[in-house]
């Protein structure tokens, strides 16, 4: 997870560097849900970089990578496209801290460095994964969310969430022709975050009216969401999957009118 001003959201030099070129992906007939079990425990070949202060840490942080691949894979089969879990990514570096992720992550884009966010946890470049350790991601969280609010599978949840991003990014491709396919910033955020199980106490707050969701889009659209945003993604997204199949959204959020087909939907126009 990522934050940008208003600790939250992806860096725009970020999300515009993902490539379709080496995921396989089955697009199952719009509204038709592909039959999946929870989990499809694929086999995942993926080569671990790692600083040396990490090593003793390689099968952990390996199981982490492997299980998050497997759970946002799982997620997108549930609700019909079908992903090829061993070629999400084939490469994953891990870094001991943040310092070391932005000075990576500059080099890596061409940016400068003070561009990265202090509070960078993790992205993905193509078919590979860039994420920093757990204590590190720790240390952010707590800053930005509370030390309270920290669990363990906090880090599962992050890696989870840039590889939502990744596979999203792809069926949009195949989808629309374009990464712009993702729709807009808090539906792809929203997605992303649902998929990780990410602030689930948020969603056991009151679902958003159709006026509030509405007022919520034209605000993230202005840039005056208040802050931390993430927790707001997520109401956004869960009104809008109550609206509306989380299938029906992946393939209609490239429409240009994608929001107003939103809001005009009921619960059962596209389920």
């Amino acid at each position: 997870m990522n934050a940008n001003v208003k600790q939250g959201g992806r860096p725009t030099w970020i999300v515009v560097v993902l490539a379709a070129s080496v995921l396989s992906i089955t697009l199952g007939p719009v509204f038709q849900a592909l039959a999946a079990s929870d989990s499809l425990k694929t086999a995942v070949h993926v080569s671990i970089i790692l600083p040396p202060s990490l090593e003793l840490r390689r099968s952990e942080l390996t199981a982490e990578v492997n299980a998050a691949i497997d759970s946002a894979a799982s997620f997108f089969a549930r609700h019909g496209f079908s992903i090829n879990a061993d070629s999400v990514i084939d490469s994953a570096y891990i870094f001991a801290t943040v310092a070391a992720a932005r000075t990576h992550c500059a080099a890596r884009f061409g940016v400068p460095e003070a561009s990265v966010p202090k509070t960078f946890g993790g992205t993905v470049n193509g078919h590979i994964l860039l994420a920093v350790a757990p204590a590190a991601y720790k240390a952010i969280f707590s800053k930005l969310y509370g030390a309270k609010k920290w669990s363990e599978d906090e880090y599962r949840k992050l890696l989870v969430h840039e590889l939502a991003h990744r596979i999203h990014a792809l069926i949009a491709v195949d989808l629309f022709g374009s990464e712009d396919g993702m729709g807009p910033r808090w539906f792809f955020e929203g997605l992303a975050i649902r998929c990780a199980g990410q602030f689930n106490g948020s969603a056991r707050q009151r679902s958003l009216s159709r006026d509030e969701l509405q007022r919520y889009i034209e605000q993230d659209g202005q840039d005056k969401l208040p802050s931390p945003i993430y927790p707001i993604y997520r109401r956004m997204f869960d009104a809008a999957a109550s609206r509306v199949s989380i299938h029906w959204l992946i393939s209609h959020a490239g429409d240009s009118n994608f929001v107003m087909q939103l809001l005009q939907a009921s619960q059962s126009d596209a389920k």
